[in-house]
């Protein structure tokens, strides 16, 4: 079927989009279907890993019978550009609109080939589109979606803060959004370029624990809050975020008994896991963050190992 409607280009997303840096992980290696785009196959656990990971979900109504459907995976689903797209920004899966007559029905589906483009958490639909768009058409949608996703308070880290600032001790600076970087499923600001530059080059230094959730909340009433930069503390050279005034005296009052609360396998060296006899302590200078959590490596080689498929050693 010829296209129906296209959501309009926005032209101020696409030149902010041109600004943005993006310095995510490698989506972990799926099956395709044979054009490169790594599909899944279940709506639920899209959802699933698209808030773990903080990612959109991209969630493309098909069915057997649907020409311009098979045309869509030949052409621009086919496209690099497309798929360099589907491998950073997304996460796909393709849904029978024949056996998910509920989604199609919660999305407003009335006609195949249909995309809607989800926030992480599923609440907001940040793009939606029918009918058959050629490569440059939905680029333009993924584009568009890709910078909602950026300013919706979900994926946006510290309210826009800059968090070299706030781990400078210069206090709350806003940051600008035309400097922005997309890092572990989240968006980060920066005040200006050096601070932009700063981060770039040693990112753990400067991330917030626990993906910025309150780590007092996490270990006292093993439940996730966020933090809130208005109470934030800097300890060990890292920055934590609280709750509130009251999560942020306990952790002052006893700051070991908290800045560990998000350091996976007590430290271990997740790499070396299944492979020596016993767990390989890693150190606290060699980490990375992957979904909020942070690994320690007993040496670089290890850390870009799991910086390049984190999935394959998390376990």
């Amino acid at each position: 079927m010829p296209r129906s409607s296209t959501p309009a280009a926005v032209a101020s997303s696409r030149a902010l989009l041109g600004l943005l840096a993006l310095a995510v992980s490698a989506a972990p290696s799926r099956a395709g279907d044979g054009h490169g785009i790594a599909w899944r196959g279940d709506f639920a656990a899209a959802q699933a890993e698209a808030r773990a990971r903080n990612l959109p979900v991209w969630v493309q109504f098909t069915g057997p019978w649907c020409l311009y459907c098979r045309k869509m995976d030949m052409g621009p689903f086919a496209d690099p550009a497309i798929l360099a797209r589907s491998q950073s920004r997304f996460v796909p899966v393709k849904v029978r609109s024949d056996v998910r007559e509920d989604l199609a029905a919660r999305y407003g589906i009335t006609s195949l080939p249909a995309t809607v483009l989800l926030s992480p958490s599923g609440g907001l639909i940040l793009g939606q589109s029918a009918g058959y768009s050629d490569s440059a058409e939905f680029a333009g949608l993924l584009d568009s979606a890709w910078a909602n996703a950026l300013n919706a308070p979900e994926v946006l880290a510290l309210s826009g803060y800059c968090p070299v600032r706030l781990v400078e001790g210069q206090g709350r600076v806003k940051g600008d959004a035309r400097l922005a970087v997309f890092h572990d499923g989240h968006a980060y600001r920066f005040a200006d370029p050096a601070a932009r530059a700063l981060f770039l080059a040693d990112p753990e230094k400067y991330l917030p624990s626990d993906g910025g959730r309150c780590v007092v909340t996490r270990r006292d009433a093993r439940k996730s809050a966020a933090g809130d930069p208005a109470f934030g503390a800097t300890y060990r050279g890292r920055l934590y975020l609280f709750a509130d005034a009251t999560a942020r005296g306990k952790f002052a009052a006893d700051p070991e008994a908290y800045h560990t609360v998000d350091l996976a396998d007590g430290g271990a060296c997740p790499h070396c896991k299944g492979s020596a006899p016993q767990p390989v302590a890693g150190k606290p200078e060699i980490a990375s963050t992957h979904a909020g959590r942070r690994y320690l490596f007993p040496d670089e080689s290890h850390r870009q190992a799991f910086r390049a498929a984190p999935d394959r050693y998390i376990r």
